[in-house]
């Protein structure tokens, strides 16, 4: 089913190649009460091995809708639209998202929303604990020493 979906993995870092955008409603992927595959949905934790949270890429057809209204127990969910729009609903409330628009929810807010009419919606949704907190972001980082000899063929 997902084989333009390829993995690569070194000693300190997993690598997934999705394919483009463009292509990734023809990935399916599983989640929640549904026992089949969801077309144009894929989930990528495992494949990277995390574990602080989740990650799905999402290819929506023109006018489509989710076909249910959830919410989380524990997550906050981060939608990122990259093309296409959608509008949300949200514990009542309606908010449209356009490319570049980014929406998150706490775990009890109750969501779902309906993509616009004329072209697909391609978003990045992630997924973490509502409790968790980054301390010091910038601070976490550290320069190592020495420099990079790219290779010549680098696109």
């Amino acid at each position: 089913m997902n084989e333009q979906v390829k993995f690569a993995k070194g000693k300190n870092y997993s690598v997934l190649h999705t394919g483009t955008p463009s292509s990734w409603k023809e990935l399916y992927g599983t989640f929640g009460s549904f026992a089949e595959p969801v077309r144009g949905k894929y989930f990528i934790k495992n494949n990277l091995d995390m574990k602080g949270l989740e990650i799905s890429i999402n290819s929506f057809p023109p006018g489509r809708e989710m076909p249910f209204i959830h919410r989380h127990n524990k997550n906050d969910e981060l939608y990122f639209v990259l093309s296409g729009g959608a509008m949300f609903y949200i514990d009542g409330e309606f908010q449209e998202l356009l490319p570049g628009s980014f929406i998150r929810m706490a775990p009890g807010a109750e969501r779902s929303f309906k993509s616009h009419d004329k072209e697909p919606l391609l978003m990045i949704v992630v997924q973490f604990p509502h409790d968790s907190e980054v301390v010091d972001d910038v601070k976490d980082g550290m320069r190592v020493p020495g420099a990079v000899n790219w290779p010549a063929s680098t696109p």
